[in-house]
Formats: C-alpha cells, structure tokens, sequence
C-alpha cells in the first residue's frame, strides 16, 4: 500500500507545477433571453447586440466591450462568451 502512495505522491509532484501555471482564460459565459413588450420571445433570426463590462455597478469606465456583435437567437434564446476577442471588440457567439 506504502507503495502506491509514493507511486501517487511522484505522479502528483510531477504533474501539480504544471497544473499551478495555467492560466484561467479571462471570459465570462452568458445567456440571456430577448422578448417584446409582452414578455413573448423575439422572433429566431440574427440580431445585433453590443456588451460593456464596466468596473462598478452604476456609471463607471467600462473595462471591456464587445462592438457590434451578430447573435443568433432561438426561442428568444442567446450565448456568448464575453471577454473573448480584444478588448474594445469582438465578441465571440458561444453557441
């Protein structure tokens, strides 16, 4: 038994230095549903959105927008990885 814990114990020393350096990618997965007045979802077709992270919850400098980005929405339904891209543009449609 002493065996397979020091089997364990190498592995881990060996792997755990890698896995301390990666890096977390900086983006933010987000899901939103878009309807009319009525609470009835949009019609499914592409639709134009724009998003902006800012640093407080009210006024503030943003810290990262999207620019003009084409999603496409089912049932009202839309994903998007915020952060993705460059700051100041670029948004990338998760799915």
């Amino acid at each position: 038994m002493s065996g397979r814990l020091l089997g364990f114990v190498c592995v881990l020393v060996l792997v755990a230095p890698g896995l301390v350096g990666a890096e977390i990618p900086p983006m933010i997965s987000y899901q939103g549903k878009v309807t009319d007045s009525g609470g009835v979802p949009v019609p499914d077709g592409d639709y134009p959105m724009w998003f902006t992270l800012y640093d407080v919850d009210a006024g503030g400098a943003p810290l990262w927008d999207s620019g003009d980005t084409l999603l496409a929405l089912a049932g009202g339904v839309f994903n998007i990885l915020l952060g993705a891209g460059t700051a100041g543009g670029g948004g990338e449609e998760a799915g």
